[in-house]
């Protein structure tokens, strides 16, 4: 692929129609191809905004389920390895999401970590509120009536004992240790099998002097959809955070776990993690 000047101000721009750019993208060309490509978007910024400009068309795309099997793989594996990228694709996801409701008015853009830090505002003033009412009712578990007394062949009634509840602990839950994403290549994607199990642990690498206050841990499905999202948990300077989510919440196919920081000021990707799910 080459960059020509384009009109008089000496800027340089691709000009392969896209079909480069896309192929880029999903890392399909060889090195020197890839170096070829890096010096022409680097030439300019017209190139840089193109560049973006065939991103969101690729996440389009992804979003309506029109790539091939194939780019759909390189498109998860690779595209997707990016914080940035990810974030972006899940800003662009809400922006469907919010323009397929009824009635839904047009709004002005905003940045994905602001909606975020407004959601765990709201989330949080639910959960206060619940607290408050439960304390002001003074809400307390109802007993539950005991069985009916037995009569006797006198005539008295006879107390029958109730029978002991036996409580079964729940299976502890399948744990899958993530490993750090490849830039380049295939790299390796561990496989999780939750078989029965009611829950499942993902153990994610974590650099703890990273300057974050807390983190979380957001699992996105295979059609981009958030299939869950964990609570924020302080960071106490361990290197592995730990997410435990329902088995339930898993389909087959290749997820992400995208581990997020918490500042003062946004919430921030940090990283993010590929693994495929088999239930059977």
């Amino acid at each position: 692929m080459s960059a020509k000047p384009t009109g008089g101000n000496g800027h340089s721009r691709l000009e392969d129609g896209g079909g480069d750019l896309r192929r880029y993208l999903l890392g399909q060309m060889s090195e020197g191809e890839e170096a070829r490509v890096e010096r022409a978007y680097l030439a300019s910024d017209g190139a840089l905004e193109e560049l973006r400009a065939r991103e969101d068309e690729l996440i389009e795309d992804y979003l309506a389920g029109v790539l091939e099997p194939a780019e759909r793989d390189r498109f998860e594996r690779l595209f997707l390895a990016s914080p940035a990228r990810l974030e972006r694709m899940l800003f662009l996801r809400a922006l469907r999401d919010r323009a397929a409701e009824p009635h839904a008015t047009p709004a002005a853009p905003v940045r994905p970590e602001g909606s975020r830090v407004r959601m765990a505002a709201t989330l949080a003033a639910v959960a206060v509120a619940g607290l408050l009412a439960a304390r002001v009712l003074g809400t307390r578990p109802t007993a539950l009536p005991g069985p009916a007394p037995a009569p006797s062949a006198t005539g008295v009634a006879i107390p029958v004992p109730a029978r002991p509840q036996v409580h079964t602990p729940p299976p502890p839950p399948v744990s899958l240790r993530l490993v750090a994403p490849a830039v380049r290549g295939a790299g390796h994607v561990p496989l999780l099998e939750p078989g029965r199990a009611a829950q499942v642990a993902l153990e994610a690498p974590l650099d703890p002097r990273a300057g974050f206050a807390s983190h979380r841990g957001r699992v996105v499905a295979p059609d981009g959809s958030d299939a869950f999202v964990s609570p924020w948990q302080p960071n106490r300077g361990e290197a592995v955070l730990r997410v435990v989510l329902p088995s339930s919440s898993l389909r087959d196919g290749r997820h992400v776990l995208v581990v997020e920081g918490l500042t003062p000021t946004s919430e921030e990707p940090v990283e993010s993690y590929a693994f495929r799910v088999r239930r059977r």
